[in-house]
């Protein structure tokens, strides 16, 4: 089953995380697909590159139905595996050759929020929001996402997020600076591939090099920090803590931690 819709729309591709029924949560097979459709996207005749979500939400990040099938004592080894293409295709959209816009629509939570921040442009839809929500199920971020907050907020407020997760709206998103525009939610998808052509009307070129100029100074820094990500998330996954988080998320209860 393809867990990834791709459309194109002459000079922009729209990917879309296709698990509707699951808002788009990210499981193993999701992952491998995302992964090998940014690989695949960047030898396409194209210039932009919408991501977002089918349905109502962008993505619920990862599936933890799916990580508690997977026995204690072997979820370390489980999160590295996991971990790994996720990592790849974030790292492909920061390096990519093409201009990424992610078009949040509705929830992005967890690996989401990650693969939401790593595009060049990020915008919402008015209904949208994003939590980070790791610290419910007892684990750390992956995907990026403490080095993009870092990036984007400082690490004062970048540790307040992850410490306090909030449910962050759109219009807070903006005054953070997370997001560059939001749109009426009937719209966000041809507001942004209006966003999406404009940017294709211009040099590309100088868009691409500009990408670059910005984008290159800190990839060396992002790859280290998503092995930090990596190793911390599949070190918790092994503990008890993370067992009774991720009980308690699925039955909709409050965890009691030890």
């Amino acid at each position: 089953m393809k867990l990834l819709e791709l459309e194109r729309l002459n000079k922009t591709i729209v990917l879309r995380f296709n698990r509707e029924k699951s808002y788009n949560a990210m499981n193993g097979e999701l992952i491998t697909q995302f992964n090998q459709a940014v690989i695949e996207i960047e030898k396409m005749d194209c210039k932009t590159v919408i991501l977002t979500g089918k349905g109502a939400a962008f993505s619920a990040g990862g599936d933890v139905k799916s990580m508690l099938k997977v026995k204690q004592n072997q979820r370390a080894a489980f999160f590295k595996i996991l971990t790994t293409p996720l990592h790849n295709a974030i790292l492909n959209i920061v390096q990519s050759k093409k201009i990424w816009i992610a078009a949040v629509n509705g929830i992005a939570a967890g690996a989401g929020v990650s693969a939401a921040l790593s595009c060049d442009l990020t915008v919402a839809s008015e209904n949208a929001k994003f939590i980070l929500s790791y610290e419910k199920i007892g684990l750390t971020p992956d995907g990026g996402s403490t080095f993009f907050l870092n990036e984007a907020l400082g690490s004062k407020k970048a540790l307040e997020i992850l410490l306090t997760d909030p449910l962050i709206d759109s219009s807070e998103a903006l005054k953070l600076n997370l997001i560059y525009k939001r749109f009426n939610d009937s719209s966000l998808i041809s507001e942004t591939l209006n966003l999406a052509q404009a940017i294709n009307n211009k040099s590309y070129d100088a868009m691409l090099a500009s990408k670059m100029l910005i984008r290159k100074p800190y990839y060396e820094k992002l790859k280290i920090q998503l092995e930090r990500e990596a190793e911390s998330i599949s070190r918790l996954s092994g503990t008890d803590n993370a067992s009774i988080g991720m009980n308690a998320f699925v039955k909709k209860e409050k965890a009691l931690f030890k």
